[in-house]
């Protein structure tokens, strides 16, 4: 007998199981209150919730979602699930697009890039509060894990919150997630109380006493124990509703203890012993889908799959599911036809509704491979590996025939392949794996060629699958693939692909050489290869290689053979500019006479004057910074460093932004900045990474600390530096060249006889001539050339200097010479060596003085001027005092005369004493510097009410006074961050004093109206630059972050109205003047900042098209297209 029909409630719980809200109100507060608590933190905090399987952490998800979206947040939902598709970058770029935040706030469809998820996440966080799901995380691949670690480190200013939901077992990313953790909730099982609630709820009559402990003590507190229980108890007629309207047990308390242990102990059993057979069948063929699987997939196992599955979810094995997954990154062979994307459902997907029951169907039963093999066979869309893995282990039974087998085969293979393009290894690799298995199985079925074609191709595969880890599984299988190609030609591009790998995994110059041979005689022979990206991909990875090992001969050969191409007349202009921007950057790195530096500095111009055009982000390209600093060329480091750290950091690559910030600090060195302060943040960056710090790494870093405080003269900060960075590691680079430098001489000498590590600070025939000599005066009865290691010392401080690093080794040579001085008397070359001396101190000091470096310079000429003649010391000292005064003069006029800057687009932040953006904390105050600024870009300003009220008032105004004390106190607060003479006071509302701040937006703002004004006046001269200045200030990105009033959002929508009249009204006059250039430079940046407007690109397409870059064009359309 059941409830009446009013019972809704007992009616989804028979239909579909679905439990009533209880005995969860206190984690439900806490993790509401942990959101609400973010935007006043104003940085990404973290929550964990761990929950053994079965007590209700879903169901307590469920509940808070709702209620965070009912209060105007933003829920990103990502699960994880067994054999599920969990790389961490497209599965969070797929939930970002299933949720409602992310279709309302963003502009297109998000990438499942890195940089992509992390901007997505950060515009959606600076318009919303956001509560980023993370469930099941404990299923988080560990090449995931690294990941989330990367996303993490780049989101950790913004104002995010994220909660984890997980099984309380060892949890790999508990380390990653503890630097932001500020909220853990530990989910018990229900108690008595909770469990009288269920029961009052389902039945609407309290229960008995006897009921309760009995299902207490039954399923203590599990909550999906606790609804097979009752469940089965209702439809067992065990519990039913009495004549005086009460429910409760029927049988004896003994006979129910038997009867529910058996449901208990059977839970997952338990959980589908309500199914005919034919349904029992249906769900099993279901669960080898996974987890999660589309409705297409269904009907292919099933057949008329849709009645079936409504019945099963009327009984509460399956249910739809809101939740994103991404589907299989796989394509479907078509005969004829290029291979085709996998699809995605056309209908909401379907879920089992538990883990446990999934699991159990599928162990309980017998996969069948035939049916398994038509299914990847279909177009059909999936949405789990576990099909792959089932058929893979049941290939044996197999019963179809070795084509369509192959057909499988073939599909597998090209899952794999796919997923290496996303860079899902994990499951790139267990997708391979079945297409092993399946070859393995029809070995005997293949011919000679097609076996050799397969063994090569599932060769390739799992090369580049496991090419990340660069382990012996990668090096084995790169070696096996060479031989084999090798033995058995192939195709000249895939070839290209072989060497690189083979290059790669054995990593040596002998390597180099004979592919970079091989290499030649490919293109000798195709040379229609050089249109293709594997060939530019051998290019480049050559060349890197070259640079590794300080090969210059490689190098240059690289390098000829590329201006060969850029010079030739059958490449297209368009193919000549990818081949520059690809290889160029690598080929800066490495030259060693001013002839070869002459040559990387016109491909250096080359690479500013395309960047020119529209790539404004390859301006701050590592390479392009490290040629800067290694050129002396440190004014413009420190210009550019700011923003290649910014660049990098949002798009989570985190090896090139700490290589950024390394070359920052050498710049400061070299402009006097105070040793302890660039210690401290040398310690910062070598300590308090977001990534792993590899031996490699340490070992640069060495490099950089070493050559600051030797450049500044200071060997016992060096030796702190280098000790601090390569914790314990060996490397014989910075104790060499510290001991010379201390003049430890037997020290010197053991480290230079160590074998010259490959690296760029000191080249090998230096090291040689250092070791030399070292060697020499550590061991003066050793017998040895003197006349040689003295005629290399002279050519060694003669040598030309093309790079800062070269000053290392002639500071060292310069020292070694002083100490030598005895011994070129003897040899007869005290005057040789007298004037190579003297020649090194001024050249040094010239190069130094030429740059402006005298952070450097003058520490140098107070270690060596004295041995130069007077007439010359007093030049050299001139020339520094000049510098320094300039210094001087210069830094007192920044001081006096340069405003604060104050960043309200993509972060709010504040000038620190170092010149980096430092994000303000606190909401309030955040909140009220941003009521100042805004109050300058609307039209009429606001009056005393309506600022305190928005400032945090009573929004009825009945509390104006306490709201009028809250804004005082956050003014002095901002008074403390910025400066007092920032704000003016005493008028009807506080505003900036803006001679002494400068405000990004504002800036941004005032060109925009400059720009209308100029484009009302038909001067397109004058609205361009100013368009431009104010494009490059507003990067689209978010103006005041994370303030979620709609008093905000109304001055960003305004704002955004500015931007886009000021673009589409440049962009159109230029196209109409004939400038195609520059029209492609405005509304290139312009789609950068608005990629959602169709306008802009159309009229992007026509400025491509107008200069002839038709393949550009295209792609765009492509993109904008989806």
């Amino acid at each position: 007998m059941l409830p009446d029909d009013s019972s809704v409630m007992f009616q989804q719980f028979l239909r579909r199981g679905v439990l009533p809200f209880v005995g969860r109100q206190a984690e439900l507060a806490r993790i509401l209150n942990f959101w609400q608590a973010t935007p006043e933190a104003g940085r990404l905090r973290a929550g964990l919730v761990l929950a053994e399987a079965g007590v209700g952490k879903s169901r307590l998800l469920e509940e808070a979602m709702t209620q965070i979206e009912g209060a105007s947040g933003a829920v990103i939902h990502a699960k994880f699930y067994p054999e599920g598709t969990n790389q961490l970058g497209p599965l969070l770029a797929q939930s970002i697009g299933a949720s409602g935040a992310g279709g309302a706030l963003l502009r297109g469809v998000v990438e499942g890039t890195r940089p992509a998820v992390i901007a997505a996440l950060r515009r959606i966080g600076r318009l919303r509060p956001v509560l980023l799901v993370l469930e099941d995380i404990h299923l988080i691949d560990p090449e995931s894990a690294g990941e989330l670690a990367t996303l993490l480190d780049a989101l950790a200013d913004e104002t995010l919150s994220i909660l984890a939901l997980a099984r309380p077992t060892e949890l790999r990313v508990r380390p990653i997630l503890e630097r932001y953790l500020v909220e853990r909730i530990d989910l018990q099982r229900l108690d008595r109380d909770a469990i009288g609630a269920m029961w009052l709820a389902l039945f609407a009559t309290p229960a008995d006493a006897g009921a309760i402990t009995l299902l207490d003590d039954l399923t203590q507190g599990n909550a999906l124990a606790l609804r097979s229980c009752i469940r089965s108890a209702v439809e067992s007629g065990a519990l039913r509703k009495g004549r005086d309207g009460v429910w409760g047990f029927d049988d004896s308390p003994q006979t129910l203890r038997t009867t529910l242990r058996q449901t208990v102990a059977l839970l997952a059993e338990g959980m589908v012993l309500h199914l005919t057979p034919a349904e029992r069948h249906a769900a099993e063929r279901l669960a080898w889908l996974g987890e999660v699987f589309s409705i297409e997939a269904a009907r292919q196992m099933l057949g008329d799959a849709d009645s079936t599955l409504q019945e099963l979810t009327r009984k509460g094995i399956t249910t739809t599911t809101a939740v994103s997954v991404r589907p299989l990154a796989g394509v479907a062979p078509k005969p004829g036809r290029e291979h085709v994307p996998y699809p995605t459902s056309a209908a909401p997907l379907v879920a089992f509704t538990h883990t446990l029951l999934h699991r159990h169907l599928v162990e309980s039963s017998l996969p069948d491979p035939d049916l398994l093999v038509a299914l990847l066979e279909s177009v059909t869309p999936l949405y789990s590996l576990l099909p792959l893995v089932l058929l893979g282990q049941t290939i044996p039974r197999c019963m179809v025939d070795t084509q369509r087998m192959f057909a499988a085969a073939e599909r597998a293979r090209y899952i794999a392949w796919m997923y290496n393009s996303v860079e899902d290894s994990e499951s790139g690799i267990r997708a391979l794996e079945t297409a092993e298995a399946i070859a393995a199985h029809c070995r005997n079925a293949f011919d000679p060629n097609l076996q050799m074609r397969w063994e090569r191709n599932l060769l390739l595969h799992r090369v580049s699958l496991t090419r990340r880890r660069f382990d012996d599984e990668f090096r084995a299988a790169a070696q096996r693939l060479y031989h084999l190609t090798t033995e058995h030609p192939t195709e000249p591009t895939v070839r290209l692909d072989v060497l690189m790998f083979y290059l790669n995994a054995r990593h040596d110059a002998e390597t180099a050489w004979a592919v970079w041979e091989e290499v030649q005689q490919i293109y000798q022979q195709h040379p229609e290869v050089a249109g293709t990206g594997q060939f530019q991909n051998a290019l480049s990875v050559v060349a890197n290689q070259a640079t590794a090992v300080a090969d210059t001969a490689l190098l240059g050969a690289c390098t000829t053979l590329t201006q060969d191409l850029l010079n030739s007349s059958e490449l297209s202009d368009e193919l000549k500019s990818a081949i520059q921007k690809r290889i160029f950057p690598t080929l800066l790195a490495l030259y060693s006479t001013p002839d070869e530096l002459a040559s990387r500095m016109e491909m250096f111009t080359r690479l500013e004057e395309e960047t020119a055009n529209h790539n404004d982000h390859e301006r701050f390209h590592i390479r392009r910074l490290s040629f800067l600093a290694h050129t002396g060329q440190l004014r413009e480091v420190l210009a550019r460093a700011g923003d290649a750290v910014r660049i990098y950091t949002d798009r989570g690559d985190w090896h090139p932004a700490l290589y950024c910030m390394m070359d920052r600090l050498l710049a400061l060195a070299a402009f006097g900045e105070p040793l302890p302060n660039i210690a401290n943040a040398f310690y910062r960056l070598c300590d308090q990474t977001p990534i792993p710090i590899e031996d490699h790494d340490r070992m640069n870093f060495s490099q950089w600390g070493t050559a600051i405080g030797l450049l500044r003269m200071e060997p016992e900060w060096a030796s702190a530096m280098a000790q601090h960075a390569l914790k314990g590691i060996e490397y014989p680079i910075p104790s060499a060249l510290i001991a010379t430098a201390c003049s430890d001489w037997p020290l010197a000498a053991s480290r230079f006889q160590q074998p010259w590590p490959p690296q760029l600070i000191i080249t090998r025939e230096a090291w040689q001539t250092l070791r030399d000599a070292a060697t020499l005066l550590a061991n003066p009865a050793q017998p040895a050339d003197v006349a040689s290691i003295l005629q290399q010392l002279c050519q060694l401080l003669r040598r030309p200097i093309t790079r800062l690093y070269d000053l290392l080794s002639i500071t060292s040579g310069l020292r070694l010479a002083q100490q030598l001085g005895p011994d070129a008397t003897a040899q007869g070359m005290d005057t040789a060596m007298a004037e190579a001396v003297a020649h090194a101190i001024e050249a040094v000091a010239g190069w130094l003085c030429q740059r402006e470096l005298a952070g450097f310079a003058r520490p140098f000429f107070q270690e060596f001027g004295a041995i130069l003649q007077a007439d010359q010391q007093r030049g050299i000292e001139k020339e520094i005092a000049e510098i320094e005064k300039r210094w001087q003069l210069e830094s007192a006029r920044n001081s006096s005369a340069r405003p604060l800057k104050i960043s309200m687009i993509g972060k709010i932040a504040v000038e620190g004493e170092d010149g980096t953006m430092t994000p303000l904390r606190g909401g309030r105050i955040k909140l009220v510097l941003a009521l100042m600024v805004a109050d300058v870009m609307i039209d009429r300003r606001l009056n005393h009410r309506e600022f305190v009220q928005l400032a945090g008032g009573d929004e009825d105004g009945d509390d104006m006074e306490l709201a009028r004390k809250k804004r005082n106190m956050t003014i002095a607060r901002i008074r403390e961050a910025i400066g007092t003479e920032a704000i003016i006071t005493g008028g009807e509302t506080p505003v900036l004093n803006l001679e002494r701040v400068e405000v990004d937006i504002l800036r941004a703002d005032s060109l925009l109206r400059r720009t209308l004004a100029a484009l009302r006046e038909r001067s397109l001269v004058r609205a361009y630059p100013l368009l431009r200045e104010a494009l490059e200030l507003a990067r689209g990105d978010v103006p005041f972050p994370s303030l979620y009033d709609p008093f905000f959002e109304a001055v960003r929508e305004d704002f955004e109205f500015r931007l886009r009249s000021a673009i589409l009204a440049v962009g159109r006059g230029l196209l109409a003047e004939g400038d195609a250039a520059a029209a492609e430079t405005i509304l290139r940046r312009g789609y950068m900042a608005l990629p959602e407007d169709e306008e802009i690109g159309d009229f992007l397409r026509e400025a491509l098209i107008a200069q002839g870059k038709h393949v550009e064009a295209e792609r765009l359309k492509a993109m904008a297209e989806g």
